[in-house]
């Protein structure tokens, strides 16, 4: 088995010339994750209500109930890490996990239009600050703790959502805006080249 030093806490080491995610106890570790166990489930709009919530708490009873047997059964399929999107009583399970942050998204970019925010402004960096504090102080000391996820699916070049690249977006902000500051100030290579 691979080892690199043990911190305590998941960590990423160089092993042989590779890069490896390291877990606490200094093994290596390949992550095999399964994203949205959650007792809420999906909501379903035209219902009113989540039927998959509907039939777990009958059967379970309570969230804390569901989340120590789904993780059990997902462990006994083989994954070892709860994703994003999951229930935070599902994250306290002895089980790897990773947090989805939703930093830009809840400063205002949407991932499905694609619409981008000034990732530079003072107010994104407030909201991130804001997040970190919420979402991520209280889980400094937990060894389980995998990593987080800032966004999903944010639009950085062209594709289904929209034809331009990020640097179009930001050409076109206005020029007292901090991502346009920061685009003009940008120190540019001359030896890079633009296609």
């Amino acid at each position: 088995m691979l080892r690199e030093n043990a911190t305590g806490f998941f960590h990423i080491g160089k092993t042989n010339g590779i890069w490896w995610i390291v877990d606490p106890s200094g093994n290596v570790f390949i992550c095999k994750g399964v994203n949205h166990v959650n007792y809420e489930g999906d909501h379903a709009p035209n219902l009113g209500y989540s039927p998959y919530n509907k039939t777990v708490s009958k059967k379970y009873g309570s969230s804390e109930y569901w989340s120590k047997v789904a993780v059990e059964r997902i462990h006994s399929f083989g994954f070892n890490t709860i994703g994003a999107w999951s229930s935070d009583d599902a994250f306290a399970k002895g089980m790897p996990y990773t947090v989805i942050l939703d930093i830009a998204s809840t400063a205002g970019s949407e991932w499905q239009s694609g619409k981008v925010i000034d990732f530079f402004s003072s107010r994104f960096e407030n909201i991130a600050h804001a997040i970190a504090e919420r979402l991520c102080l209280p889980r400094k000391d937990d060894p389980y703790l995998l990593g987080y996820f800032t966004d999903n699916e944010l639009r950085w070049s062209p594709d289904w959502r929209s034809t331009k690249h990020l640097l179009d977006d930001y050409l076109s902000l206005p020029p007292e805006s901090e991502g346009k500051r920061a685009l003009v100030g940008y120190p540019v290579d001359a030896n890079i080249e633009f296609f």
